[in-house]
């Protein structure tokens, strides 16, 4: 009972159907467990949903049907994220046949989590703009496809929130009184899916960096350098997309890995600790010490001892100069120097993030226009040996990229007389006060 009052039954039924309790075996409950379920699964979810209905009811966009119908969008993010939706359908519905429950629940939080953390982020601007053109209609179309049919795929894991989705979204009676969807397999693009998903590790190795030289990814940075595999399609690869996402100016593909990085091979000591027993740590040792090499048939040279691939795990470590991440058989490489110019932008938009988070604070609607007030620390020479801050720099440069972000009707340099909410915070070691006003 106390689990239920404090998280909900969707949140316990979706835990428990997502272990080993379904298979009649031990389960040790982890109220974090629970938690974790709220945060990564049923928040994002209904995020999503209300996503979706905030900006369907401004611009008073209503389905054509009130079926989620199989159409075919013209939009890559759609035609993926409408292809991975039918992917997790297809496998739900196969582990459902097949009694494995566990199996059928560990996708559908996948799939939120690209629904979430990459379709609706980078298509948020699609449902921003003023214009109701095509591209919108399609946008909002995916995602009520996508809202609506997975209602019903959740609906035996999550019942009480699939049958909230589904009612508001369709205005039929229950989601539970609905056939089980129809796999697509028109819809089903495989070479797409692959695509992204080699996009999506290149970037989540590029974030990799960032974190680890805490750089913010609202910072931008001038060049991601990008080592793959043979096996890989460089055509394949959404360069464009990349360059965003890791907020950089420029991406380049390397011929070889080796121009950035050198290959690093640590031995597998408990698979070869039966093996080879004792000299186990001979073998790490020499690996340690550089003794150790690729051979072309895939095995590793490490001293006189030949390695099978099972024996070993391959990785990358940066050369002098190069900040590096490697997975998957993938290298990247971020440059991580800072220019005053990179450093403006990155004001820009940690600005902007402010002035958003000032919105919120405030309740204004997302499509409230405002007054911005800004005033720091040097914004203004007493003399002529003293230098403007970066901060006002930043603003001189990108001030008009600031107003579109934030719908702000006009941005002044100083303190307004009469503001809804406002913030100080220190920004490149400068004191700034952000002021905000609804017009």
């Amino acid at each position: 009972e106390i689990i239920f009052n404090k998280y909900g039954a969707d949140a316990l039924r979706f835990y428990l159907m997502n272990s080993s309790v379904v298979k009649a075996e031990p389960l040790r409950f982890s109220e974090k467990g629970v938690e974790e379920v709220i945060k990564s699964v049923i928040l994002p979810l209904w995020n999503s949903y209300s996503f979706f209905v905030t900006y369907a009811t401004i611009d008073g966009w209503e389905p054509k049907t009130s079926e989620a119908t199989p159409w075919k969008p013209v939009h890559k993010l759609d035609r993926w994220i409408l292809s991975e939706l039918q992917l997790l359908l297809k496998k739900v519905t196969e582990e459902m046949d097949a009694y494995e429950l566990q199996k059928a629940a560990a996708p559908m939080a996948q799939f939120i989590e690209g629904l979430t953390n990459w379709y609706i982020r980078r298509s948020r601007r699609r449902f921003w703009k003023s214009e109701n053109d095509t591209d919108k209609n399609e946008a909002y179309t995916t995602l009520y496809t996508v809202l609506t049919t997975l209602s019903q795929i959740i609906a035996p894991f999550m019942p009480a929130l699939a049958e909230s989705m589904y009612q508001n979204l369709t205005g039929k009676e229950s989601v539970h009184l609905s056939d089980w969807p129809i796999v697509n397999e028109s819809q089903i693009d495989q070479a797409l899916s692959e695509e992204f998903k080699l996009t999506q590790t290149i970037v989540a190795l590029g974030h990799r960096v960032r974190s680890a030289h805490n750089i913010k990814v609202r910072q931008p940075l001038q060049k991601v350098q990008i080592g793959l595999p043979e096996k890989v399609n460089q055509t394949q690869l959404e360069t464009e997309v990349i360059a965003e996402e890791l907020n950089v100016k420029t991406v380049e593909i390397l011929k070889d890995a080796s121009e950035v990085a050198e290959i690093q091979i640590t031995p597998n000591a408990r698979v070869l600790g039966p093996k080879y027993g004792k000299e186990v740590q001979a073998i790490i040792q020499m690996s340690k010490a550089g003794d150790a090499y690729l051979l072309e048939d895939g095995r590793a040279s490490i001293g006189v001892y030949k390695l099978e691939k099972e024996e070993f795990e391959m990785g990358f470590k940066g050369k002098e100069g190069y900040d590096v991440a490697s997975g998957e058989g993938i290298v990247v490489a971020l440059d991580t120097q800072l220019t005053e110019e990179l450093k403006k932008e990155g004001i820009a938009r940690e600005l902007v993030r402010l002035i958003q988070d000032l919105r919120k604070e405030a309740n204004y609607k997302v499509d409230d226009r405002i007054q911005v007030g800004i005033w720091g620390e040097n914004f203004f020479k007493e003399n002529e040996t003293q230098k403007l801050g970066i901060v006002r720099k930043s603003l001189q440069k990108f001030e008009q990229y600031i107003k579109n972000e934030t719908l702000a009707y006009s941005l002044v340099e100083g303190r307004p007389h009469l503001h809804d909410k406002d913030k100080a915070i220190e920004i490149e070691g400068e004191k700034v006060h952000i002021y905000v006003k609804k017009t």
